[in-house]
């Protein structure tokens, strides 16, 4: 139970790393 816990917070981690970046781009292409 604590490692798919771990697991799900890293998940989230990455997909806000992910969302950060992707909208890192969007700025950059609008500049």
């Amino acid at each position: 139970m604590k490692k798919k816990k771990a697991k799900q917070i890293i998940e989230d981690r990455i997909r806000i790393w992910n969302g950060y970046e992707h909208l890192k781009v969007i700025s950059d292409a609008h500049n």
